[in-house]
């Protein structure tokens, strides 16, 4: 019989160490770890807005209710849509849905909409300049998890986006919004939050570090703006730099790339209407019309086409009568009931409004 060393020996004669090493790793893992790369992620594009990548991840920190500070709510998931040209994240969501389209749609509304009322919400004042991306994209990559639906196929129709989907078990196929992830935790250093999950290695009888959270989603999320726009600035990208670029002296950051690019007028970004943006990525539900208002999530709200057309006497008196809501989770004020063409918000009543103002839609639902 051969000894070890022997067999050893001629097996690395007659089998080649690739073959040995696909066998061993397994396809999944040779795609996406150890095959030759061609091409990078950004060939073929033409300029901003003409690919945005959607990833999804669940943060690695507690977090805990902003009502009560003693009730843990786990840990967040993040959703970030980031452009490929340029590598500027340009929409961002924090949220406690795991990855699904309601997590995804909300990250797209995001993406699509001016961020200075988004950012002022979490108590970040930005000028539009410092965030500029409210445009929609030529094509959209997500996971299987988020738009292979009918309900992304619906909002792929109504904005014109076309969608890529990569097969399963390829994060490689969108490996630019995947890194965001990495750069985003380097830069918050979540680790070292209280209630970060790698803050120490655990031993047999230490405290568990989810007792140790004291962010809340609202804080947590003021965090991740503050890490994006540093990323935006900050982040070296001079080998994606065009000749013309380097001839303007441009310094190779995200937003400058992005600027110079719009400038020049390198695709032409597309804008649609808030109403659109409403119908096509905006949850909506019907509601009843009460005597005292619009009962939606258990509040009561009232609007100025309801009160000139008397709805709460009509309904209350005659027949009940219901209305599709329009609504951003993000914010329980942020409700809007369709008029013909256009979109009408609505108010929380007077005697509710002191009390559920600035809460989120979960938050209301806990109270």
């Amino acid at each position: 019989h051969p000894t070890i060393g022997q067999l050893k020996y001629n097996g690395k004669i007659y089998f080649d160490a690739l073959y040995v090493l696909k066998g061993r790793r397994g396809n999944i893992r040779w795609n996406k770890d150890f095959r030759p790369l061609t091409g990078e992620a950004s060939q073929g594009l033409v300029g901003p807005c003409h690919r945005y990548e959607i990833d999804s991840t669940i943060a690695d920190v507690y977090l805990v209710h902003r009502i009560n500070r003693n009730w843990l709510i786990g840990r967040p998931v993040l959703y970030v849509v980031v452009d490929s040209y340029t590598r500027m994240i340009v929409g961002i969501h924090v949220g406690l849905e795991g990855p699904s389209w309601n997590g995804a749609r909300h990250a797209l509304y995001n993406a699509y909409t001016p961020k200075r009322e988004f950012c002022k919400r979490y108590n970040v004042d930005i000028e539009e300049s410092e965030w500029p991306c409210f445009h929609l994209p030529i094509e959209l990559t997500a996971d299987r998890a988020e738009l292979l639906s009918e309900a992304g196929e619906t909002m792929s129709n109504t904005l014109g986006t076309v969608l890529n989907i990569p097969p399963p078990y390829r994060p490689d196929w969108k490996g630019i919004v995947e890194s965001r992830f990495r750069l985003i935790n380097e830069k918050l250093d979540l680790k070292f939050v209280p209630g970060g999950v790698d803050a120490r290695r655990l031993e047999r009888g230490d405290r568990d570090y989810e007792l140790d959270a004291v962010l809340d989603l609202d804080e947590f999320t003021e965090m991740i703006i503050a890490g994006v726009l540093a990323h935006n600035k900050s982040l070296r990208l001079p080998h994606i730099l065009t000749p013309e670029m380097i001839a303007d002296d441009l310094e190779p950051t995200p937003i400058n790339i992005w600027n110079w690019a719009m400038a020049h007028n390198m695709v032409n970004a597309k804008l649609v209407t808030p109403s659109e943006l409403k119908i096509a990525l905006l949850p909506s539900q019907e509601c009843r019309i009460t005597r005292g208002g619009i009962q939606f999530q258990g509040l009561l709200y009232t609007c100025e086409l309801a009160q000139r057309e008397n709805w709460l006497a009509h309904s209350h008196n005659f027949r009940s009568r219901y209305v599709r809501v329009w609504y951003d989770p993000n914010s329980i004020e942020n409700c809007w009931v369709k008029n013909g063409a256009e979109f009408q918000p609505m108010t929380i009543v007077p005697q509710q409004a002191k009390r559920y103002a600035g809460f989120r839609m979960e938050e209301v639902v806990d109270i």
